[in-house]
């Protein structure tokens, strides 16, 4: 459960040539998941001045399999709480971020670098050459897009 603090919405979206693997494979799945959340729950430390190290994100994902037209489109939405939360004696705190645009960028760029190693350590993707084109293309499609405004959550 998250607490009543602002929350961003995410959302992971990959090029095609990779969704059809994302498609076949849970565990693939599972580990581009894993490394965007990590990606982001970092970035959004380094951005939360007043949160200790051992600070965590709140964070509820759902992975989509289909597009709306029920095509085979399986990319990530994932309410990440804007901040960090950390606990002692006196309870739990909510540490609150100054994200910026930079930030963003950076969580692009690290889970599209990460995303096509993996994709190239499990032997789906041959060479740098092969996706050389998707910096100015399918590449930004790697990446996450939150909203721009946090929205507090209320109820």
């Amino acid at each position: 459960m998250i607490p009543a603090v602002p929350v961003r919405q995410w959302v992971l979206s990959l090029p095609k040539r990779l969704r059809w693997h994302l498609h076949r494979d849970p565990a693939l799945t599972t580990a581009v998941l894993r490394l965007f959340l990590r990606a982001v729950e970092r970035t959004l430390l380094t951005h939360t001045k007043t949160a200790p190290a051992g600070a965590r994100m709140g964070a509820v994902s759902f992975i989509h399999r289909f597009g709306a037209a029920l095509n085979p489109h399986t990319h990530y939405h994932c309410c990440v709480t804007d901040g960090m939360s950390s606990g002692d004696a006196s309870g739990v705190h909510f540490h609150t971020n100054t994200l910026n645009p930079a930030g963003i960028q950076q969580v692009q760029e690290t889970v599209r670098q990460r995303t096509l190693r993996l994709f190239q350590r499990r032997g789906l993707l041959t060479h740098d050459k092969e996706i050389a084109g998707w910096a100015e293309d399918g590449a930004k499609r790697a990446a996450a897009r939150p909203q721009t405004e946090p929205k507090a959550k209320t109820g």
